[in-house]
């Protein structure tokens, strides 16, 4: 969820609030909100703090994936911890990125990670792939779903995401540079998908891709 519409959400708590005081600060791909209040102890701060948390989580809902220290890692990583599950990854344009966060996760629980930013090589990568040349948004979103099925069984792993990109701008655009970012996860029963309105290879671009990689996995953990 973007800075926008969490604004739009929680907008009027951040106007209202006194004490304790809402605020929100946006990163690439992530929004983080603050509640911070004033007491003459912690215990006082948290119990002035409670109500108007979880007025925010219900606004919220299941957008918000931690609390306090936590990031989107350690709660995939939990999850793949608890219930032994693997995954493996295929990305182009995010360079890795996507895998780079599932060894943070949990290294043990990721087992292959393929980047190729040749999609008429995918060919000599995946059996399961016919030739590859998608025309329109459609075919690219189905490509990306075959990718992750693809990739699942490759590895032998539990979980297949793929994470496909479509940039229309130059390198030169670093943030929300024009183009389609396709996502799928698939455990070859069930499939969950994504796509957004940009793809770059500017670095921010790049964490906003692979964190709303993490985060559809994690979804998709949630629901099965």
């Amino acid at each position: 969820m973007g800075e926008s519409r969490v604004d739009d959400k929680i907008g009027h708590l951040i106007a209202e609030s006194k004490n304790p005081t809402v605020g929100v600060l946006a990163h690439p791909g992530q929004v983080d909100v603050r509640i911070a209040a004033k007491a003459a102890s912690k215990e006082e701060a948290e119990e002035l703090i409670k109500p108007l948390e979880d007025d925010i989580r219900s606004l919220l809902g299941d957008n918000i994936f931690a609390s306090d220290n936590e990031d989107m890692e350690d709660v995939v990583g939990h999850i793949l911890q608890e219930r032994n599950i693997h995954v493996s990854t295929f990305e182009d344009l995010t360079g890795g990125a996507v895998a780079e966060r599932l060894q943070r996760a949990s290294i043990e629980h990721f087992v292959e990670g393929i980047i190729n930013q040749r999609l008429d090589s995918l060919q000599n990568t995946f059996e399961l792939l016919d030739e590859v040349s998608p025309k329109n948004e459609v075919e690219h979103r189905d490509l990306t779903e075959v990718i992750a099925t693809a990739v699942k069984h490759r590895s032998g792993s539990d979980i297949g995401l793929a994470v496909h990109v479509v940039s229309e701008d130059s390198n030169e655009v670093e943030n929300l540079a024009q183009g389609k970012t396709y996502i799928s996860v698939t455990d070859g029963i069930t499939s969950s998908n994504r796509e957004y309105n940009y793809g770059g290879s500017g670095r921010p671009d790049r964490l906003r891709m692979s964190l709303n990689a993490i985060d559809l996995l994690r979804r998709f953990l949630m629901s099965i």
